[in-house]
C-alpha cells in the first residue's frame, strides 16, 4: 500500500523537531560560506563578539571595530576540496562467472550503458559529482539518487542538499532506512513544471497558519523514498511517483566525514568556524589602527590658545598661543609585528585543522633543496582526506547508484530502445565519445561494477611511467598513448610511419651525396630531397627488380627529354627552350590507384577476383551505418568501380573507424583508414549517412605541372 501524503508530513514534522538546530547550522555554513560573517555573529550574544560587548561595557565606549573585514579561508578550503573530489572515475563492470567471450560481451555492454545514463543532459553525472563535492566538505552530506525518467525511458542522477533532508536511519542508525525532503518553491513555478499540480485547490487559511507555513507566493515540495516506493507531492497534491518493491531506496547518503550513530555526518570547517571569526575581527582591528595611524587624532591642550579654524591639509601650520599644545594619539603599532604573526598561525591552524595546508594554495614551508618533499608531506593531509571521500563516500555512492540503474533499466524498458550518447574514460586525461542503441532486456548478468578514481599526474611523470611499463613488457604503445592523451593512435601510427619513412629515404639521398660531395651532386641531391618533401616521389640511383617501370601514357616530359643514364629509375629529363635541361620528379600516383597497364600484361577478371567489390556494393553498405562525421571512399574503388583488394577509407573524425569496422566485419581486414579534414583533393565518393554518392575530385594534370614548372 502506497504512502500517504499525511503519513509523510506528520513523519516530516516530527522529525524537524529533531533536526531544526541541524538545518540551522547548515543554513548558517552556506552564509558563511557566502561572507556574510558580520551579519551572523551581530545578531548572537555569544563566542568572541560576546567578548568585546563585555569590554565595552566596561570601558563606557564601543570597540568593535568600524572597518568590518572578511578573510573566508573556509570558502577557500571548500574550494579547494571541491576541485579536487570533482574528478570523474572510470567504470568497470565485472564479468559473470564462468568467464567468456560472451559474458566479457556482456558486461562491456552494461559499462557502455552506464556511461551513457552518466551522459544524458540536462544533468550529468559530472554536474551531479561536483555538486557533492560542494555540499560534503561544507556540510559533511549530500544524497545521491537515481530517479526513473519514464517519458524519455532514462534514468536520472540526481543530488539533495542536507538543508532539505530528513532521514529516516533503521533501527540500529547504521543504514538508511527512508529519506523525505522538503522544501519551498514558487507556486508559479511548480505549475509549470508539474501540471498535475492546481494552486487554486490550495487551502486558503494561510493566516491563521502563517508563522508555521509557507508564504502565500510558495508551496511545499515534499518528496518520500524508502525500499518500496518514491513519492513527490507539490501542496498536498501528488505529482509523480513509482512503487518498485527493489529492495533499495532510490537515494544513498554521501558522507564526507562518517559520524556513526548519528543521522548526519560533518564536514571539513564546521569545527573551524570559530577560528575563522576570531581571524577575521582580529584583521578588522588592525586595519583600523593602520588607518588611525595614517589619519591620526590630534588633542589639544587648552583649545582657546588654538585657532579657531584647523586647517586638515598636507603641510599645514597651526599658531597655537603659549600655554596650549597639540599632541597626536598613535594606535601601538609596535604591537603589529606579533599581532600579524597571530593572524598568520590561525590561519595556518584553520587550514591545518581542515586537512588543506599551505603546499595545497603554493606556499610550501621549505629550503630549494628539500621544497618539493616538504611540499609532498604537507599536501598529504589533503590528499588521505580526498583519498577517504572518494573511496568511502563518493565512490561507493557511484557503486550503489550504477547497480540500481542497471536493475531499474533492465526492468522499467525491457522492451525499449534507449537512445544513449556516452564518454567513456580511456585514461586519466583521454575519453571517447560513443553513440549507444540497447534495450534493457540486453543488461544481462550481475549489477556488481566498480569505479577507479585514477591519480592526478603531470605528462612528465606519465611519459616515464610509460616508458618504463614499455620497458617492462607490460604497456603497449597504444595505451601510453591514450593515458597521455592522444586521441586517435592509429592517425598518430601513420603519422610516424610518413616520418619515418620520410627520414630513410632522406638519409638515403643524403648518403649519395656523402658518397661523391661535388658541388654538381650537391644541386641534384637538394633538388631531389625537396621535391621528395614537397610530396614528390624521388627515384632511387639503381633499378627496381624487374626493369624500369614504364610511364602512363602522356606522362613523358615535354619535349622528348629521356631518362638519365644508369637506369629508367631517376627524374625525367626535359629540353628547355634556348637550351639546357630540368629534371621532373616523378609524380607520386595516389595510394590504392590502379598501376597502368603494361603490354601484354594478363587482365584479372570476375573469375580470377573471388573476393572483387564493386562501388555500388560498397556506397549500399555505407550508407547503412551510422558514424559521427564525414566518410569517403577513394582509391582503385573509385577510379576502378571496383577492388579486389584493401578499400581505402576516408574519414573526417578518428572515432569512426571502430563504427565501420565493427558495422562492416565482411570487409574488417581490407578496410584502410585515411584521416582528413575535409573533402580529400583526390577521385572520391562520399557514403556518409544522407550524402548523395557522386563521384567528385579530378586526377592530377601531369602535362599542365611539367609545363607550368618549364
Amino acid at each position: 500500500m502506497a504512502v500517504s501524503f499525511e503519513q509523510v508530513d506528520t513523519m516530516r514534522q516530527d522529525l524537524g523537531k529533531v533536526y531544526m538546530q541541524r538545518h540551522g547550522i547548515l543554513r548558517k555554513l552556506r552564509r558563511y560560506w557566502q561572507g556574510d560573517w558580520w551579519q551572523e555573529w551581530s545578531t548572537e550574544h555569544s563566542g568572541i563578539q560576546s567578548l568585546f560587548r563585555d569590554i565595552a561595557r566596561a570601558q563606557g565606549d564601543n570597540v568593535t571595530p568600524d572597518y568590518r573585514v572578511v578573510h573566508n579561508i573556509l570558502q577557500e578550503v571548500c574550494l579547494k576540496y571541491q576541485a579536487y573530489l570533482s574528478s570523474m572515475p572510470m567504470i568497470r563492470v565485472y564479468v559473470d562467472p564462468p568467464e567468456s567471450s560472451l559474458s566479457r560481451r556482456q558486461a562491456v555492454k552494461k559499462e557502455r550503458y552506464l556511461y551513457g545514463t552518466w551522459n544524458q543532459r540536462p544533468m550529468s553525472m559530472s554536474q551531479v559529482v561536483n555538486r557533492m563535492a560542494w555540499y560534503l566538505p561544507l556540510m559533511g552530506d549530500s544524497f545521491l539518487g537515481a530517479l526513473p525518467d519514464i517519458e524519455n525511458s532514462v534514468i536520472r542522477p540526481v543530488v539533495r542538499s542536507p538543508e532539505t533532508a530528513y532521514p529516516v536511519p533503521s533501527y540500529d542508525g547504521s543504514t538508511l532506512d527512508a529519506v523525505i525532503f522538503s522544501w519551498e518553491t514558487p507556486k508559479s513555478v511548480a505549475a509549470k513544471q508539474f501540471p498535475a499540480y492546481n494552486p487554486s485547490r490550495e487551502t486558503k487559511n494561510w493566516v491563521k497558519r502563517k508563522f508555521s507555513g509557507p508564504s502565500p507566493d510558495t508551496v511545499r515540495v515534499t518528496e518520500y523514498s524508502d525500499g518500496k516506493e518514491f513519492a513527490r507531492w507539490v501542496g498536498k497534491t501528488k505529482v509523480s511517483g513509482v512503487e518498485h518493491s527493489y529492495g533499495f531506496n532510490l537515494f544513498d547518503q554521501i558522507a564526507f566525514v562518517n559520524v556513526p550513530d548519528e543521522p548526519f555526518n560533518h564536514g571539513a570547517v564546521e569545527q573551524i568556524v570559530t577560528m575563522n571569526v576570531a581571524e577575521n575581527l582580529m584583521r578588522s582591528l588592525l586595519v583600523q589602527a593602520v588607518l588611525e595611524n595614517i589619519f591620526p587624532k590630534y588633542v589639544l591642550i587648552d583649545p582657546s590658545k588654538a585657532p579657531e579654524e584647523l586647517d586638515m591639509g598636507a603641510g599645514a601650520v597651526w599658531g597655537v598661543n603659549q600655554g596650549g599644545d597639540v599632541k597626536t594619539l598613535a594606535p601601538p603599532l609596535q604591537a603589529l609585528p606579533v599581532q600579524q604573526g597571530f593572524m598568520a598561525e590561525g590561519e595556518r591552524a584553520i587550514k591545518q585543522s581542515a586537512g588543506m595546508s599551505d603546499a595545497n594554495f603554493g606556499q610550501p614551508r621549505g629550503s630549494i633543496v628539500t621544497g618539493k618533499a616538504i611540499n609532498e608531506m604537507e599536501a598529504a593531509g589533503a590528499g588521505t582526506n580526498v583519498e577517504m571521500v572518494q573511496g568511502l563516500g563518493i565512490g561507493m555512492g557511484l557503486v550503489s547508484w550504477n547497480e540500481k540503474a542497471i536493475c531499474m533499466g533492465r526492468r522499467m524498458f525491457k522492451d525499449e530502445t534507449l537512445n544513449l550518447n556516452g564518454i567513456e574514460k580511456t585514461s586519466a586525461i583521454s575519453e571517447r565519445h560513443f553513440p549507444l542503441k540497447i534495450k534493457g532486456s540486453e543488461l544481462v548478468g550481475g549489477y556488481r561494477n566498480e569505479v577507479i578514481f585514477l591519480p592526478s599526474m603531470n605528462d612528465h611523470e606519465k611519459l616515464v611511467m610509460g616508458l618504463q611499463g614499455i620497458g617492462a613488457g607490460i604497456f603497449s604503445k597504444e595505451h601510453v598513448a591514450n593515458t597521455l592523451g592522444i586521441p586517435d593512435w592509429q592517425a598518430m601510427s601513420e603519422e610516424i610511419l610518413g616520418e619515418r619513412i620520410q627520414d630513410i629515404v632522406v638519409g638515403g639521398i643524403e648518403q649519395e651525396l656523402l658518397a661523391a660531395p661535388t658541388p654538381e651532386a650537391g644541386q641534384e641531391v637538394e633538388g631531389r630531397a625537396l621535391a621528395y618533401l614537397q610530396g614528390a616521389t624521388p627515384a632511387s640511383t639503381a633499378p627496381p627488380p624487374g626493369g624500369p617501370a614504364a610511364l602512363p601514357p602522356g606522362a613523358g616530359p615535354p619535349g622528348g627529354g629521356s631518362p638519365p643514364p644508369g637506369g629508367g629509375g631517376g627524374m625525367p629529363i626535359a629540353d628547355l627552350p634556348g637550351g639546357g635541361q630540368v629534371a621532373f620528379p616523378a609524380m607520386r600516383m595516389p595510394q590504392g590507384a590502379p598501376i597502368p597497364e603494361q603490354p601484354g600484361a594478363p587482365v584479372e577478371g570476375p573469375a580470377a577476383s573471388p573476393n572483387r567489390v564493386t562501388l555500388e556494393e560498397a556506397i549500399s553498405a555505407f550508407q547503412g551505418l551510422q558514424v559521427e562525421g564525414q566518410v569517403f571512399l577513394v582509391g582503385e574503388i573509385v577510379q576502378s568501380n571496383q577492388t579486389s583488394g584493401d578499400i581505402e577509407v576516408s574519414v573526417t573524425k578518428g572515432s569512426d573507424r571502430q563504427i565501420i569496422a565493427d558495422g562492416l566485419p565482411q570487409w574488417a581486414a581490407r578496410l584502410q583508414f585515411h584521416t582528413v579534414s575535409g573533402e580529400p583533393g583526390e577521385p572520391h565518393v562520399e557514403v556518409t549517412p544522407g550524402a548523395v554518392p557522386e563521384q567528385r575530385g579530378e586526377e592530377p594534370d601531369l602535362e599542365a605541372l611539367l609545363g607550368g614548372v618549364a
